[in-house]
């Protein structure tokens, strides 16, 4: 294949994206392809191992991706898992394999108080435009919890500290409220959700609201899973 230059004329290039056309179909499902994807083994035998081993997340917990690949959003998040292609294919398939629930939510981070920003997690769109309460929110992950109920899976005091600092403390804040989410890839998703709304400071103006599409995997303890054979 070669790309000449163009002495006359012009050139078009056409940019597209693959995906499974059945998501309009109530509960249709996706069968999995025949081939296999070289990192699937290597995906599967380290979630297996660390799985296996008493002192990972021995409580249990949550863990999460951000997705790899961009998949169309436009009235919900529900139908993504049906969409999904390549590594974030294979985390979903692998964790279904072992017995665990994935599921698609969107991630929300910015400040929630003075000095102190929140990360927060949504299992659909929100919608800033019906059923306001008519309150006056200082902050979007204010408005999220409240109007949405979103689940604050990460907290960070911001100060003088260091970037690195702050974001270790987004992941490892043990506060009762917070449900705490351990990163296995960041939650900074190529498939994002931008929605308009009316945010209010000395008077109204209007924001955007960016949310990552991420998959989240929850664990179960070491007393539940120590019997079980993952392979």
């Amino acid at each position: 294949h070669e790309v000449s230059m163009v002495n006359s004329g012009h050139r078009v290039t056409l940019t597209y994206n693959l995906y499974w056309d059945d998501i309009a179909e109530p509960g249709a499902t996706v069968k999995a392809p025949t081939a296999v994807p070289a990192n699937e083994a290597l995906f599967r035998d380290a979630l297996a191992k660390l799985l296996r081993d008493p002192t990972f997340l021995p409580d249990g917990g949550r863990f999460g991706f951000g997705l790899c690949h961009v998949y169309p959003i436009k009235d919900s998040i529900n139908h993504v898992h049906k969409l999904l292609k390549g590594s974030d294919a294979v985390v979903w398939r692998i964790c279904q394999r072992f017995g665990m629930r994935p599921k698609i939510f969107l991630v929300y981070e910015g400040s929630a108080d003075y000095g102190v920003e929140e990360r927060v997690i949504l299992s659909d769109l929100p919608s800033f435009g019906n059923g306001d309460d008519g309150m006056e929110y200082e902050n979007l992950i204010d408005r999220l919890k409240e109007q949405h109920k979103a689940i604050v899976i990460g907290r960070r005091k911001t100060s003088t500290r260091n970037r690195d600092e702050d974001e270790a403390d987004m992941t490892m804040n043990m506060d009762d409220d917070v449900h705490y989410v351990n990163w296995v890839t960041e939650p900074k998703s190529k498939t994002a959700h931008k929605e308009a709304y009316i945010a209010m400071g000395n008077q109204a103006y209007l924001d955007c609201a960016y949310g990552s599409v991420c998959l989240l995997v929850q664990c179960r303890s070491w007393e539940k899973r120590a019997n079980t054979n993952y392979c």
